[in-house]
């Protein structure tokens, strides 16, 4: 019998440990690219408006018959690393390295003949109104 309740509080031992891992490992689960990196949300003025981003990272999108390869070359030259690749529309979100102002860096892509357009990775914010 005693042999019994070591084996069943081993079971639970290991258990418990098999959820604290779980548990561990999901903290970050609503945004998988974003890696170790924790995502603060703050404010600056874009294009004249207050605006909400994710700190340090920028949406770019590719011009058409630009290679994917050729920007990742001017992401390295501006010291950008690809959180999320390229997709179909040639689209694709970017991140600085540490805490760097976006702005500068968006205004240099801006200015980049393969660049369709980059911005901040804005917050968007939506209000849930039953008045109606």
């Amino acid at each position: 019998m005693k042999w019994v309740d070591n084996f069943t509080l081993k079971i639970n031992f290991w258990i418990g440990i098999v959820i604290i891992m779980l548990i561990a490992g999901c903290s970050n689960i609503n945004n998988p690219d974003s890696g170790n990196r924790e995502l603060r949300i703050v404010s600056g003025t874009w294009k004249g408006k207050k605006v909400e981003y994710i700190a340090g990272q920028i949406a770019v999108a590719i011009k058409d018959n630009v290679s994917t390869k050729e920007v990742t070359k001017l992401f390295d030259r501006l010291n950008l690393h690809i959180v999320k690749g390229f997709d179909q529309l040639g689209t694709a979100l970017v991140e600085t390295a540490g805490t760097a102002d976006i702005f500068p860096t968006i205004e240099k892509l801006n200015n980049s003949p393969l660049i369709r357009y980059a911005e901040p990775n804005i917050v968007a914010h939506t209000t849930n109104d039953d008045t109606t």
